[in-house]
């Protein structure tokens, strides 16, 4: 299906359609929730006893994954739905006739939801079958690559504040990776990302920072939507002092109440920013 702009795969169409018949609305696309690693290594490959097939190595399971309890890391996947799965993680397209390699999760993401899907593992030298539903990723803190959520931000004197979304996902440090892979404690949770900042005389000496975002004025940030309810008190309530910004990776930002106030729609006309808040937020704010 396609028009001058849009191209949308059939087995997409189709796994859409048949969603909105089993379920009356669009859940999400399914996904297989775990890391993988290749077996392309011969020695790798003779240690788990993988002789004269291929599959991948199941390295991490999070908490939420739909397989979770069923599938195990070190497992190795050979096949799904009868489809054999090579070293490097791809499958053939099924279907084609020519070569045509795709990665196997593929054959989970256009399953419609609920739909068994059949995994073939070796475990401890042992091919066991296993049925499990299709079901989508649950929303994590860190949101999945497609579809990406409309743009939202929130700048303070020159600071660009954004929620973290994949293509985000370098400023977070790797070892700090596995505290955003996790659904939100509560409703509206978000990791907040400084994600550039403004020149402008109140921000001389900050130009260079970015990464996450873990304190306003000595208290946690629990979203970019606390972040803004929280500049506009500061700012109605509190006409001197300073806004202390604090980042994961310990280095602070101080921006002066008054100047920051006094400067703010000059660096906003300066760098052609219309609103300190995105059209979401503050449709949001307007209804709360």
């Amino acid at each position: 299906v396609c028009s001058s702009d849009l191209i949308i795969p059939l087995p997409v169409l189709r796994t859409l359609l048949q969603n909105f018949r089993r379920h009356g609305a669009y859940k999400g696309k399914c996904s297989d929730c775990f890391e993988i690693q290749s077996m392309e290594s011969a020695t790798l490959r003779k240690r788990f006893g993988l002789v004269g097939a291929s599959g991948v190595m199941l390295s991490k399971i999070p908490p939420e994954s739909a397989v979770q309890g069923q599938l195990a890391v070190r497992d190795i996947l050979l096949e799904v739905d009868g489809v054999p799965i090579a070293s490097d993680g791809t499958i053939q397209l099924p279907g084609t006739q020519d070569l045509v390699r795709v990665t196997f999760s593929y054959l989970v993401c256009r399953a419609p939801l609920g739909q068994p899907i059949r995994f073939v593992v070796l475990r401890d030298k042992k091919l066991i079958s296993l049925t499990i539903p299709a079901k989508p990723q649950p929303e994590l803190l860190l949101a999945c690559k497609q579809p990406l959520p409309k743009p939202a931000f929130v700048v303070v004197g020159g600071l660009v504040f954004v929620p973290l979304v994949s293509v985000y996902e370098s400023l977070i440090p790797r070892r700090k990776l596995d505290s955003v892979l996790r659904q939100p404690a509560v409703e509206g949770e978000q990791v907040v990302l400084l994600l550039m900042v403004l020149r402008a005389e109140i921000n001389i000496g900050y130009e260079e920072l970015a990464g996450q975002l873990a304190a306003l004025n000595g208290e946690k940030v629990h979203s970019l939507r606390w972040l803004l309810e929280r500049v506009e008190q500061i700012e109605t309530e509190q006409p001197k002092g300073n806004l202390t910004f604090r980042l994961e990776s310990g280095e602070m930002i101080v921006l002066p109440v008054a100047k920051w106030r006094e400067t703010e729609e000059e660096i906003f006309a300066t760098h052609c920013i219309a609103h300190r808040a995105s059209a979401d937020l503050r449709a949001v704010m307007a209804s709360a």
